[in-house]
């Protein structure tokens, strides 16, 4: 049996090395700017220190006790 032809040897090469040369340059950008959107999702509407997505509601709250007044709202700090 044969091991294939020059054509699908090509292709398969074709494919390994685009997988090695990474991410294009549009996939480049837009995972750059899904990560900054991530990194501010939250932000405390007092003293502006932004929060990334996937920051707990126990931290959020933890920042409103441990930073701001006694007797300030967690929901008006921070809106989520």
């Amino acid at each position: 049996m044969g091991k294939g032809s020059n054509v699908q040897k090509a292709q398969a090469a074709r494919e390994r090395n685009q997988k090695k040369q990474g991410k294009s340059e549009e996939e480049r950008k837009a995972a750059s700017a899904k990560a900054a959107k991530d990194a501010n999702a939250f932000m405390c509407q007092i003293c502006r220190q932004t929060f990334m997505v996937n920051a707990r509601p126990p931290l959020l709250y933890q920042h409103v006790i441990s930073k701001h007044e006694p007797g300030t709202d967690p929901k008006t700090c921070l809106r989520y």
